[in-house]
């Protein structure tokens, strides 16, 4: 099987996912870092770090992709 890495944040990302973790052996997801949503500012993390966690991956966060330091 093909060692596999997801980048992305979106909501839609979850059919995606699956399909990787079925088909793929997925180690790894890049995604954005956790922020603070509505109006009481609750840290919210992204989908696809909720189903990483969920399906045992390794999450890895940015906050930019074409962060040069």
């Amino acid at each position: 099987m093909l060692k596999t890495a997801f980048f992305g944040t979106s909501d839609k990302s979850t059919p995606i996912l699956e399909n990787l973790h079925n088909t793929h052996v997925l180690l790894l997801c890049v995604t954005k870092s956790d922020r603070l949503v509505g109006r009481k500012k609750e840290l919210r993390e992204t989908v696809v770090k909720s189903w990483a966690k969920e399906n045992g991956i390794e999450v890895f966060e940015i906050e930019k992709l074409d962060e040069q330091t």
